[in-house]
């Protein structure tokens, strides 16, 4: 992972895999997340309540190479994921 300049900018070469957290846990919380996989990623899961936790898989949501917004809402152990497509509820 890399900062760059701009709020909230975090960017990931794609080389291995990408794995980001944080150290202390939290409560309900949105997280947004612009995704632009390359044409030869196989998946991207995002793991929201940590690694044993709730985790959402992004690949059917996606179009490879090019940018998807990805919304979502946790609340306790629900999570509301939004995306330019729609919405899904898991």
């Amino acid at each position: 992972w890399k900062v760059e300049s701009g709020p909230n900018v975090l960017r990931h070469t794609g080389k291995e895999k990408g794995r980001i957290a944080t150290e202390k846990e939290y409560g309900d919380f949105e997280l947004i997340l612009d995704v632009r996989p390359s044409k030869e990623a196989k998946e991207v899961t995002v793991s929201l309540r940590g690694e044993k936790g709730l985790k959402a898989r992004l690949d059917k949501a996606m179009a490879r190479g090019k940018w998807t917004r990805h919304v979502f809402e946790v609340k306790g152990d629900a999570v509301t994921q939004s995306t330019e497509g729609g919405a899904l509820t898991t």
